[in-house]
């Protein structure tokens, strides 16, 4: 009697485990494979692979990105399999005889020879693959923990391609993260030791004008573009937008874009095209640090900042605008009064896109900038001069009847014909 009729005889079956120990001691498994990326490497015969998964449990919710290595996959495969036995029913490693060809094997394959089909293979094989379809071994990723991890958070990552960029000082790997809010994250990852990496967000876009799960990314690298699709159509992003980080070469050089660098010769944040002949570039990775790379071009900093005019009224809320550049960059609010130094202002409440003042005061108005900060180094994102009206003037002016004006009378007909008689003799 044939065991797998209509079965697939070299089915096999590992699992793979993407899993972070919390400080409690607690291991928190992401147990849902959402998306995978094949990355080739030297070694044509060992790619990488970059999954993406996530859990939707009820005391935790978050996403996570592991690789594995095809070598340790193929490793765990060629491994003991999973036996069940005793009582309980305990999954423990096969010590038996493993039959000939070895499941997972292809007849006609190189390792299963004067067998060229399946339809051949012994009875014995057909009820160990029947029975053994699951490897003893977990397949781990590299270095045994996530290579990013996002917790809670109000949105999981659903799909992924990668890619690896040259720039001044070595290769980096840039991640395209696609959400479940329909926005496209680039993520890079930073070495910081022989097992510690870092995952720095570049930017995050939204695709589509109306939000939806994004399910699938490409890259182009022949035409520098990645293709995003969702429920609601298909489209192309640009692998590089430079331009959106800033006109100024410390915005450049702190954005850590692999993929851009400052052009000296024409002032602007451009791509970066790896090249031998020596050119007036600036890019730092790795450190990110504007004060030696924009040596001359620092100057410029400060310069288009304008100071914009906002008026408040004693007793209510301002909110004062300021707009920064990368999601790393900390925000911090300088007051000065007429004839006064800036002092640090306290009384502002951070939001998104800016701060918020509550309950304003006559002696709040002033001017306000606001200072971004990153790796040290500062710079100012906006300046608002707040003017504050007494409470007295707006109660005045809600009292007050309201006034139209009325329209002037037109002269009468004939006064017109007259004007225009005397116009015509003259």
């Amino acid at each position: 009697m044939r065991s797998l009729v209509g079965k697939w005889t070299s089915f096999l079956k590992a699992r793979l485990v993407c899993s972070v120990i919390g400080p409690d001691g607690v291991e928190t498994s992401f147990d849902q494979l959402r998306d995978i990326f094949i990355q080739q490497t030297q070694d044509k015969q060992n790619p990488l692979i970059y999954g993406v998964f996530t859990t939707l449990g009820s005391v935790f919710r978050g996403s996570a990105v592991c690789v594995f290595s095809l070598a340790d996959v193929r490793a765990v495969f060629n491994g003991p399999f999973a036996h069940k036995e005793g009582h309980g029913y305990q999954m423990t490693a096969y010590t038996g005889k493993t039959p000939y060809p070895r499941p997972g094997a292809c007849a006609g394959g190189f390792s299963v020879t004067g067998i060229h089909s399946s339809k051949l293979f012994g009875e014995d094989v057909l009820r160990f693959v029947r029975t053994h379809p699951l490897m003893y071994t977990s397949v781990y990723p590299l270095n045994r923990r996530p290579l990013l991890l996002l917790s809670d958070a109000s949105y999981t990552y659903t799909s992924i391609a990668v890619d690896t960029v040259p720039a001044a000082d070595g290769e980096y790997t840039v991640l395209f993260l696609g959400t479940d809010r329909g926005t496209v994250q680039k993520v890079m990852i930073l070495p910081k030791g022989p097992e510690e990496t870092e995952g720095i967000t570049l930017e995050e876009v939204e695709v589509f004008k109306v939000p939806s799960p994004i399910k699938n990314i490409k890259i182009s690298s022949k035409r520098h573009q990645l293709y995003v699709s969702s429920d609601v159509g298909v489209t192309q992003l640009s692998l590089h937008r430079c331009a959106v980080y800033g006109k100024t070469c410390a915005d450049c050089c702190l954005s850590r874009d692999p993929y851009c660098a400052w052009d000296g010769n024409t002032n602007a944040c451009a791509r970066y095209t790896p090249s031998p002949v020596r050119r007036n570039r600036r890019q730092d990775v790795r450190h990110g640090d504007p004060m030696r790379q924009c040596r001359g071009y620092n100057m410029q900093v400060d310069r288009g900042v304008s100071e914009k005019l906002q008026i408040g009224v004693e007793g209510g809320s301002v909110f004062l605008q300021c707009d920064t550049k990368s999601p790393l960059e900390s925000v911090t609010w300088l007051l000065q009064r007429d004839g006064t130094q800036h002092r640090k202002e306290v009384r502002l409440h951070p939001m998104e896109g800016g701060a918020i003042l509550r309950s304003v005061q006559i002696n709040d108005a002033g001017l306000y900038t606001c200072l971004g900060t990153e790796n040290g180094f500062r710079r100012a994102r906006g300046k608002i001069r707040l003017s504050v009206l007494p409470r007295e003037i707006l109660e005045k002016l809600s009292a007050a009847p309201t006034m139209f004006p009325l329209p002037a009378q037109c002269p009468p007909a004939r006064s017109r014909q007259k004007a225009r008689a005397q116009v015509e003799r003259n």
